[in-house]
């Protein structure tokens, strides 16, 4: 019954974040599977310009900004999912901010700005952004 009812309170948000897994699976369907001029136009069409993004942890969003970087709780979907998923369990922010930063460093290109604050091994930025970075031909690392 608790469940139930932190469900129904959490609904609007919940909503949302049914909303943006269906988006999100259908974004990934369509980076996944289709040429890669079409991959990177849907990329930055929900996160914007594939130049100058950067990756962090903690509060390295903030020397991120001030170096000039856009980092992706900034970008169209970024900002979106951000507006509700503090109404989210925290699985569902946990799940929803791993989707997209999987995308964002899938679709980055040219300098990457990269922006520790801390170096855990369950951060995104080690365990999703940096190897996907590391391994795509389009981006390099800026320290």
């Amino acid at each position: 019954m608790g469940v139930l009812l932190g469900l129904k309170r959490r609904g609007p948000a919940m909503q949302k974040m049914v909303g943006a897994a269906a988006g999100a699976s259908v974004f990934v369907g369509v980076v996944g599977g289709t040429a890669p001029a079409l991959a990177a136009a849907a990329n930055e069409g929900a996160l914007g310009p594939a130049t100058g993004r950067a990756v962090y942890n903690g509060a390295g969003y903030v020397r991120a900004q001030l170096a000039g970087f856009r980092i992706l709780s900034s970008s169209g979907v970024g900002a979106w999912f951000a507006s509700f998923s503090e109404g989210l369990p925290t699985w569902a922010q946990t799940a929803g901010w791993g989707v997209l930063s999987w995308a964002w460093a899938t679709g980055a290109s040219g300098g990457v700005g990269v922006f520790p604050d801390t170096w855990s091994e369950r951060s995104y930025l080690l365990k999703t952004e940096l190897p996907i970075i590391m391994s795509n031909p389009r981006a390099w690392i800026i320290w």
